[in-house]
Formats: C-alpha cells, structure tokens, sequence
C-alpha cells in the first residue's frame, strides 16, 4: 500500500504514472527514502537476519573483569539475531546488571573496521610489523596482499571473514570507554605471506589498537556508538521511518473517506485501535523531527517503543522538538 503513488500526487496507468489534481501526501524525497526502505526489507527477508550466520569473533571477546562474551542467538517472527553476551548474565542471573549483550553485527562491524583501515595503511602497517628493509617488489606485494584481505573482510563469506579475524587477533577487550583489540604479529604476517619471522627477539609479538566508544543501553541490550576515522555514518532505523510513513498512510485513508474510521483500519489490519490511536499522531510530527529520523540524526535512546508510545503529542513543533531532543 505504501507503494502506491497517489501519495506523492501522481496517477498510475498502464505501468506509467502522470500527475494528478490531488495533492501529494508525502513529499518526493520522503517518498523515495520510503520505497527503498521497503526494498530493503523485502532483500532482508532472505538476508543473513533469517540465515544461521557465523559468528566471527568466537572465543576472542572479554570484559573488563577478563570474563569472556559467549554466542547467543534469539529468533523473532523468523528472523535470526546474534549477540555477543556475557556468561555472567546467561548462567548467574543475579550478576546481569553488569553484563554485555551487544547485537554481534555491530561488534564484528566495530572490530572488522579499524583492522580494515590498518591493512590500508602502508606506512602504519610496516611501523607494526617492524618492516625497514625490504625491496620494491617486497613492498609492492605487501600492498597488493594487505589490500586483497581488507577487502575481504567485506567482501567474502563469513567463513573466510572469521579465519582472518581468528589469525589476526589475539583477543579482544570491552570497556565502558573503548574497546582495544590486540593483534598477533606473526598472524598479520601469515595473512600477508610474509615469510620471514615477525617480532620474536626485540619486540613483542603482539600489538593493540584501541577504538574509542559510547555505550547506550536499552534495558539489558546494549549499543555501540563507535566513534573515530573509517566508522561508518548513521543510517536510518527503518523501523522509526516505517512508522511514520504508516502513520501518514492511515491519515489519509481517514480524511480521504478511504477508511470509515479507527476500527475499519484496526479490522483490516488485524491490531488493536488502540494501537492504531498510539501511532496516527506521529502523522502531524515536525518536519525537523521528521527529516532527522530519515536522515538517522535522531537520538539513540528512541526506539520504535518509545515513539509509539510518546503520549500526547504537543501541537506545537518546536515542543515536539524539545520532548524528542531533536534539536532545529
């Protein structure tokens, strides 16, 4: 239904579209953030949500007590979600209220990215390795070799992202503030078929990267803000944009004539009205509220719950801004 172009004041005929006498709904840029949304969503289904995907940092992840991070998976309307989670909160209850459980994707992201970085660096690269004397061709391979592997830390399937991870690193510890990665020097050095020996007489073998962070929790899951050169921006919750665009759908569907009222919706979509009542608000937010959501500037602490259920909505935008903390 959100598909369908009478929102944005245009008519469809014969696989083509024209413009109408009515006036659009939605705006051409919310309208196009919304149909690759829904694009995204239909990809995902078969994506590696729904898939028995690898974890690729098992057995290298500790706290800051030393306590390792175990596996754990949950199902939710056949989607598979992979975490990374402290023992303490999976076998000693009255511990959790220290615990981690942070959403695997974000942790191999936060962990994948400054390694990717690193091998992309030459000169920091052969600082680390403690390369000072080796020919052009040596250099040239290094280059070509340490390229082949950050790309595929993106590029390939798990299995081959986890066996470079599991070579490259040696452990991995969180902290409220930051999360060092400690590297093994003879690994790096097998990644790059480099053949002579690295780091066993003057230097240590191992070496550390340290990447700063936030930690924002949502009850006991946690999130990683990560900060630093080579992070990834933002991008928009397609949750939070969905339910607006749904809002603004039902909107028109009730002064349209379309639906007769409330109940109608809530019938045919088979939910509350109540629920129904929670969400058609969020059809009048402030423009500033809604080009933040879209944009992914909103803060991390809103989550689809949380919009739903705002309460009352101020009829004023710049209080709707202060009630959210979306500033102008």
């Amino acid at each position: 239904m959100l598909s369908n172009p009478l929102y944005i004041g245009r008519i469809p005929y014969k696989g083509e579209t024209y413009p109408g006498q009515h006036k659009a709904i939605l705006d051409q840029a919310t309208w196009d953030t919304v149909q690759r949304i829904l694009a995204g969503n239909a990809v995902n289904r078969s994506g590696p949500t729904n898939t028995r995907a690898g974890f690729l940092l098992t057995g290298l992840v500790f706290d800051e007590t030393g306590e390792p991070l175990c596996q754990s998976q949950a199902d939710k309307k056949g989607k598979r979600y992979r975490y990374y989670v402290s023992k303490r909160l999976m076998y000693d209850a009255h511990r959790a209220d220290d615990g981690w459980r942070l959403p695997a994707k974000a942790l191999e992201s936060a962990i994948i990215v400054p390694i990717q970085t690193l091998l992309r660096d030459q000169v920091r690269l052969m600082d680390m390795l403690h390369l000072v004397s080796h020919s052009l061709k040596d250099l040239k391979s290094l280059k070509v070799q340490s390229d082949t592997a950050a790309s595929k830390l993106t590029d390939e399937m798990p299995g081959i992202q986890r066996d470079l991870l599991q070579t490259a690193i040696q452990r991995i510890e969180l902290s409220a503030e930051s999360i060092t990665i400690t590297l093994s020097r003879k690994g790096l050095a097998k990644i790059l078929k480099i053949n002579e020996t690295v780091g066993i007489k003057e230097y240590s073998d191992t070496a550390s990267i340290t990447v700063p962070l936030t930690l924002r929790r949502r009850g006991v899951e946690a999130k990683l803000i990560i900060s630093g050169p080579g992070m990834e921006q933002r991008q928009p919750d397609p949750h939070l944009c969905y339910l607006i665009a749904q809002a603004r759908n039902w909107f028109d569907q009730l002064a349209s004539g379309e639906a007769a009222s409330v109940r109608a919706i809530a019938q045919r979509e088979n939910i509350y009205e109540t629920e129904i009542s929670r969400i058609l608000p969020l059809a009048f937010l402030a423009p500033r509220i809604v080009e933040a959501i879209f944009d992914g500037r909103q803060p991390e602490e809103l989550s689809l719950k949380g919009l739903k259920r705002l309460g009352p909505l101020p009829s004023d935008w710049e209080a709707q801004q202060k009630l959210l903390r979306i500033s102008g």
